[in-house]
């Protein structure tokens, strides 16, 4: 069976997973706190990417680096769960740029 040239690579498929990746991630610092020069409180953790669909989480290969406070602790304007994703986002960075800023951070790192 031929398969089809539309379908993204398995790796950019929701459900796909990384452990290596999210290891690597726990081990950078957030990149809203590094690239903003902001002191980092709390540890830092994978954020999968918004917007799965059919109940799946999104690729690992989806993920960024953000702190706890970053995340889920902060409080309305910070944290990007308690916050209005375009005005998380308008403040900070986009989820494809949070991506791409941590998949950076992880060339540099090896």
């Amino acid at each position: 069976m031929m398969e089809s040239y539309l379908k993204a690579p398995k790796e950019e498929r929701n459900g796909f997973k990384d452990k290596e990746r999210l290891a690597k991630i726990h081990d950078l610092p957030c990149v809203v706190c590094f690239t903003k020069g902001i002191e980092q409180k709390t540890k830092t953790i994978a954020h999968h990417s918004i917007g799965g669909g059919l109940g799946l989480k999104v690729s690992d290969r989806k993920t960024c680096a953000l702190c706890d406070w970053h995340h889920t602790r902060g409080e309305k304007g910070e944290a990007i769960h308690e916050t209005p994703l375009h005005e998380w986002e308008e403040k900070y960075f986009t989820q494809d740029e949070l991506i791409e800023l941590t998949n950076k951070m992880l060339e540099n790192n090896n």
